[in-house]
């Protein structure tokens, strides 16, 4: 007779709940009031790109420094070929 499998007792991080171990980024094309506080309603960490670059900043100067630290880009513009392989080799996912 085969042993009965113990359940796990670790949290599963695929709630909402689990929303706080992220920072997300809004781009200028994805920031919104609305959007920033639903996702800080969940318990996100939300960064906009007005806080941290120019308004017209350079999509290769502040995606680096985006990706480095991590964060989540939400973003409403498409990414060129270029800009895609670039990200991928900064440690970001585009989808």
């Amino acid at each position: 007779m085969a042993a009965k499998r113990k359940k796990s007792t670790t949290r599963s991080d695929t709630s909402l709940e689990s929303l706080d171990l992220y920072t997300f980024f809004l781009d200028r094309a994805s920031e919104s009031k609305t959007l920033r506080e639903a996702l800080k309603s969940q318990g996100a960490h939300v960064e906009l790109h007005c806080e941290h670059f120019k308004d017209d900043e350079d999509d290769p100067i502040w995606l680096p420094e985006v990706c480095q630290k991590g964060w989540v880009i939400i973003s409403h513009d498409q990414f060129n070929e270029l800009e895609s392989r670039r990200l991928e080799t900064l440690g970001g996912e585009h989808f």
